[in-house]
Formats: C-alpha cells, structure tokens, sequence
C-alpha cells in the first residue's frame, strides 16, 4: 500500500510542477480534486457559445422571414390582375398600358416608347415636364409609338393610396379613352 501512496503523490506533485494554470488555489489541490472541481473558463466558453447560437439562430429566422415575404411578391402579379379585371380602360394595352396613340395611329415600323409613372413620384414628374413635349411631338409625327404604364410604387408612402387612386382617375378618365390628338387638346385645355 505503501507504494500506491507514494505513486499517487508523485503524480500529484508532478501534475503541480508541470501545471499551467495559475490559479493559486487550483495548484495546491490534488490531480483527483482538480478533476472533479467545476471548470469556470470552460462554463464561461458554454455560455458565450450558446449566446452566439441563439443570435445566429435570431439573425437567421428574421432573415427567413425577409426572404420568405420577398420570394412570395410575384413581379407578375400585377400583370395577373389586369388580366383577371372584368373592368379595363378602353384603350389599354394587353399588358395594362395607356398608349398615346389610336388604333389607326400606330406605326408597325417605329420603336415603341413605354414610360412608368407614379403621380406621387417627384422624379417621374421632373421627367414627364421635360420629355412629354418632345415624346408627344414624335408620336404626332408617327416617329415612336408613346405607351405609358400606370404604377404605384409610392403607394406605401401615404395613407390613402394616392398613387393608385389617381392612376385609377386617369385611367378611366374620358381623356384616356380620346384619341391623342383629342386627348392632348383636351389636356391643353385644361
């Protein structure tokens, strides 16, 4: 037995001498007490491991979320609808444009202009007063065929739907239904 005792110190003693930790406390305990004691840095590593996990798994789920809500806006849904409506400007495009130009105004061989435009856009406004003169000028000399698409974009910059409500005003609007020789001497007018 004696010899199992002094084994034992020895080892003790050894693990001590050869003991990075520099917990003073720690050192002056035996190799089989050190063993059992609970690890405070490796508790410390738990906790920050498991906080990073549950972050990443938030980080993660908001950007789930994000990305589900994105994936389901379909770009063609609009163009769905106005094909699903039993109500339609008289003489809208198949995809929902407003042409400046009669039936019997249509150029087979000019390019066709499409402008978007939100009333609510102070930007499409800046553009509509310095290109419609000249746009309006080649549509009358059959140079360009002039379509104009009704958006909403800013919509969800007011309460009221502004955007929609007016594009909707025009769109049924006697103006819209004149040919774009009627229509911009009515607008003239005006």
């Amino acid at each position: 037995m004696t010899f199992n005792n002094d084994m034992r110190n020895e080892q003790t003693k050894t693990a001590m001498a050869t003991s990075h930790d520099d917990a003073p406390s720690r050192k002056r305990m035996p190799l089989h007490a050190r063993r059992s004691a609970p690890h405070l840095p490796y508790v410390w590593k738990l906790i920050v491991a498991v906080t990073i996990a549950m972050i990443l798994v938030l980080v993660g789920t908001i950007g789930g979320v994000a990305w589900w809500r994105m994936s389901r806006q379909n770009p063609h849904d609009p163009y769905r609808q106005f094909q699903t409506t039993s109500v339609k400007p008289a003489n809208s495009t198949s995809e929902g444009a407003l042409p400046a130009y009669t039936p019997a105004e249509y150029n087979h061989k000019a390019p066709t202009v499409e402008i978007y435009v939100d009333f609510l856009c102070p930007t499409c406004g800046e553009l509509s007063r310095r290109l419609d003169p000249t746009l309006l000028k080649m549509q009358r000399a059959r140079q360009i065929n002039l379509q104009f698409h009704l958006i909403n974009f800013l919509d969800s910059a007011t309460t009221k739907h502004y955007s929609t409500r007016s594009a909707s005003a025009l769109a049924m609007s006697p103006i819209a239904s004149m040919p774009s020789s009627a229509s911009t001497a009515a607008k003239s007018e005006t």
